[in-house]
């Protein structure tokens, strides 16, 4: 597939491109392709670039192209185009009100959407790490208000979104991922779960007391069917997020005692940059599974949650919380009033802690 001449991607009124560009295209499809997605890199820089860029045609031909490529290269360009027009669209947004900018990224979110669910759940190659990527870079950053009226205006569509996501991220989440792709893949849950709430990914729940009852009537030597793995996804999930939550909070708290201490302590900042990003991001999800459990189970009611389960998503998260609450004693008897409302990671935690102290009936 050729990206080149560029009228095959662009409106035929921004059809050229700045002076900065190359302007001597080779005639090798490989060469042309590369020059068409750097030309798009430059160009979608401005409002006007942005929203040409942010089309809904010249987006589905940039993924057409990524998935039909057989070049490592020329995909990772035409993600990191995609990546670029929506980020910088958003980081606009958030200076000051662009309407037509505005527009252009809630029309482009379907495709963006449409595009990278399919990837995520379906595709088998390195594309479904490139989508997850993607997807953790834009979901952040897209403007609240952007995000209301795409959803009011794609209400029928998301489910099918959502699952294809979920399926994804369940995919992913069941095999061994490095740190980059297991913070994406959470980075993604979170967002999911703050704009479109918990519903998609925990309502699985209630089949889980009847699907004991299915597998217990099948051979042991039976393995589990797919609907199975499904329904007991959001009991890995939370048992996934609670680890890292751990781990890391470990990890500062003992950080912190040394320099308490006044002991040596080693630096490393990338180390300690992803922490402060990834332990709000696992709060949000503990948060999120706290509400959901507190909404929809009541002992005076079936729910078709399994005890078993819930007693194990509790214990998980009170074994959790008490580890907050005890890196929470520790900085509120070593720092000031003003170094803690300074400390974003204790700020997060006291947050968490209120909540779950509030919706386990405890007065605060």
């Amino acid at each position: 597939m050729r990206l080149w001449p560029p009228q095959k991607l662009w409106p035929i009124e921004f059809q050229g491109c700045p002076p900065s560009c190359p302007r001597n295209i080779t005639r090798d499809t490989s060469d042309t392709n590369k020059e068409a997605l750097h030309v798009m890199l430059c160009v979608s820089v401005s409002k006007e670039g942005l929203v040409r860029m942010l089309d809904r045609d010249v987006l589905k031909n940039v993924f057409e192209f990524v998935a039909a490529t057989n070049s490592k290269q020329e995909r990772q360009l035409g993600m990191q185009l995609v990546l670029n027009a929506f980020s910088r669209a958003c980081h606009m947004l958030h200076e000051k009100p662009v309407p037509s900018l505005a527009s252009a990224l809630k029309y482009a979110l379907p495709v963006l959407l449409t595009a990278l669910s399919k990837l995520l759940s379906r595709d088998q190659s390195s594309l479904k790490f490139d989508a997850l990527e993607t997807l953790s870079g834009v979901l952040p950053d897209i403007p609240d208000e952007v995000m209301r009226k795409f959803k009011v205006e794609n209400a029928a569509q998301v489910n099918t979104w959502l699952q294809d996501l979920r399926s994804g991220l369940r995919q992913l989440l069941s095999n061994k991922l490095v740190d980059k792709q297991r913070d994406e893949a959470m980075v993604v849950a979170a967002c999911l779960l703050r704009h479109f709430g918990p519903d998609w990914l925990f309502s699985s729940l209630k089949k889980t007391k009847s699907s004991k009852r299915k597998s217990e009537k099948k051979p042991i030597s039976e393995p589990s069917t797919q609907e199975e793995i499904d329904t007991k996804f959001p009991v890995l999930f939370i048992h996934l997020v609670a680890v890292e939550a751990r781990v890391i909070l470990d990890d500062i708290h003992d950080r912190y005692l040394k320099l308490h201490n006044r002991e040596v302590v080693a630096v490393n900042p990338e180390k300690e940059q992803r922490q402060e990003t990834m332990l709000p991001i696992f709060y949000e999800i503990l948060e999120s599974v706290i509400q959901y459990l507190s909404s929809n189970y009541h002992e005076d009611r079936e729910t078709g949650i399994d005890s078993e389960i819930l007693l194990k998503i509790r214990t998980t998260l009170t074994d959790t919380l008490n580890i907050v609450m005890e890196f929470l004693r520790f900085i509120q008897d070593t720092s000031t009033d003003e170094e803690l409302e300074k400390d974003m990671i204790a700020q997060a935690s006291m947050r968490i802690v209120a909540l779950y102290l509030a919706e386990e009936g405890y007065e605060l």
